[in-house]
């Protein structure tokens, strides 16, 4: 098997790690909002990536499908750093509100629906980027526990930051290569390279809420 492909099975099966987690810890976390979101936002990632590979693999463009997961998964995630930049609300809802609708007049208007939404996309990443910068500030500036390595929403966050530091340029390259068939091959499992380690620290986040 192509090692592309098999990295790209592997960045499709990756988000069930976390669930599997969720699952056997369920007892523990049912009361808490913030990890079942979290969790939605991994089961919801594993079906939409597995929809996504069955139309391609039949020769469908998944583009339409792939723009959509960008929109709900940015929703999703605005709400997660919503409750986790608990200094920062207003800032958080304001910027969230206006970079959604941004992102979906961009998407679905003024670009064709059947095309990758590279600018969206860049947008989405600048923008988590930019509130995981603010996490790491009000952990500098209110946490008490020396120890961040250990607290689950500091994975959480690097996890995020990790992936849309990362995806941005990749997104980029996706863009300029676009042409090279080698290169934009290249860039796509840099993507999924990325997309697996993200959903691992959001496994190990999940457990760590657990064993704390």
């Amino acid at each position: 098997m192509n090692i592309d492909i098999f990295i790209s099975y592997i960045s499709i099966l990756s988000p069930l790690i976390g669930v599997i987690v969720f699952l056997k810890y369920k007892q523990k976390l049912t009361t808490n909002s913030l990890f079942k979101l979290i969790t939605g936002l991994l089961l919801f990632w594993f079906i939409a990536d597995f929809i996504g590979l069955i139309m391609a693999i039949n020769g469908v463009n998944n583009h339409y499908l792939i723009n959509i997961v960008g929109v709900v998964e940015a929703i999703l995630i605005v709400i997660i750093f919503y409750k986790i930049l608990f200094k920062f609300k207003t800032t958080v809802m304001i910027t969230g509100v206006v970079f959604i609708i941004m992102f979906t007049i961009y998407t679905f208007v003024i670009q064709s629906y059947e095309t990758f939404a590279n600018y969206g996309r860049g947008m989405e990443c600048l923008v988590f980027v930019f509130f995981s910068f603010m996490f790491f500030f009000q952990l500098y500036k209110y946490e008490t526990d020396i120890f961040i390595e250990g607290n689950p929403l500091f994975l959480v966050v690097i996890a995020f930051f990790i992936y849309f530091s990362g995806a941005f340029f990749s997104y980029i390259m996706f863009f300029l290569m676009e042409g090279f068939s080698e290169n934009f091959i290249f860039t796509w499992s840099l993507h999924n390279v990325l997309n697996i380690v993200k959903n691992i620290i959001l496994a190990v986040a999940i457990w760590k809420q657990v064993v704390k």
